[in-house]
């Protein structure tokens, strides 16, 4: 409420109203209705772009690391006495192993299950990273108890990938059980319901040998005349 101050000194009482401005892209200030969003958005929305660069960055460093760990790991099987073509397999166990274990950790936060479910896949991955980062490092400082253990990993890798990939066989059995749908078979009974009303069932037909006139003509929709006019024609007698 504002006021106007006239001439005479009164006051006369102004309304003022909202005012509507048009809201943006829409002509007119006219509501455009909502469409449901596109696959350019949908895409946007879920970050589908974002895992695949993700992806592709761990790709590239898991290359890379590798590369490098291969190459300081065969020097110090070469250095500690092992074979050639045993030097050249020793890092396949300790890469497999922590690449096993994390696909172990995936499937477990893929389809829902805690990390104390999937413990032993920890477990492992921490036995891979310290044997490749003690093996790295052991490139450079070749201490001589390197040996046995080098001699002993082989085996001791084998068993915790074999347990992977068994665990991965029963918790992949744990989700077909839960997946499969139960159907139990219907029994129709007197009380089934429909429409939270229970259903009533037909009253028996009455013979027509049992029924009056008026009945049989309310059952055809005719009038008794009609009925008994019907009648005297099947049987050939005039009414």
């Amino acid at each position: 409420m504002t006021a106007t101050e006239l001439a005479n000194g009164h006051a006369v009482p102004v309304t003022l109203t909202p005012l509507h401005l048009p809201q943006e892209n829409t002509p007119n200030g006219a509501e455009q209705p909502r469409t449901a969003p596109n696959k350019r958005e949908r895409r946007r929305s879920d970050g589908t772009a974002f895992i695949v660069v993700a992806l592709f960055a761990v790709a590239q460093v898991a290359v890379v690391a590798f590369s490098g760990s291969w190459q300081h790991q065969y020097e110090l099987s070469i250095h500690l006495g092992q074979a050639h073509w045993v030097a050249g397999m020793q890092p396949l166990s300790v890469e497999g192993l922590i690449v096993s274990a994390s696909l172990v950790i995936w499937y477990a936060a893929r389809y829902g299950y805690q990390k104390r479910d999937a413990w032993a896949a920890y477990l492992v991955l921490a036995a891979g990273v310290g044997q490749t980062v003690l093996m790295n490092l052991g490139a450079d400082y070749r201490w001589p108890w390197l040996g046995p253990e080098i001699s002993v990993w082989p085996a001791v890798a084998f068993v915790a990938a074999y347990e992977m990939a068994v665990w991965l066989v029963r918790k992949r059995q744990d989700v077909a059980s839960r997946v499969t749908p139960v159907v139990t078979p219907r029994r129709d009974s007197d009380h089934d319901k429909k429409d939270g009303k229970p259903q009533r069932k037909a009253a028996p037909r009455k013979p027509a040998a049992a029924m009056t006139n008026k009945e049989l003509a309310d059952r055809e929709g005719v009038s008794v005349r009609t009925l008994q006019r019907r009648r005297n024609t099947k049987t050939g007698s005039k009414p």
